[in-house]
């Protein structure tokens, strides 16, 4: 339980960190299950990946997520408007 608290103080810290840079690099702001998979792929590496390549699929995974949440947004204001 106190890791997961840690968790969630550490990602409402990384987004308060990026909204005050105003920087978006069409990635959705980072999630206690993303910092989780992070910290535990630190301390138990998985075989043939190194930090490199999680980070790269971290980057991946929430731009990829970003993209689906503004179809989501387009696709539900077309269907409020449409007839």
């Amino acid at each position: 339980m106190l890791a997961y608290i840690y968790l969630a103080v550490a990602a409402a810290v990384q987004r308060q960190h990026e909204a005050g840079a105003d920087l978006d690099a069409g990635l959705i702001p980072i999630t206690v299950p993303e910092l989780l998979r992070l910290l535990r792929d630190t301390v138990i590496p998985p075989s043939r990946r190194d930090r490199a390549h999680r980070l790269r699929w971290s980057t991946w995974r929430r731009r990829h997520q970003h993209r689906a949440r503004r179809a989501h947004q387009r696709w539900n204001a077309y269907a409020q408007t449409a007839p």
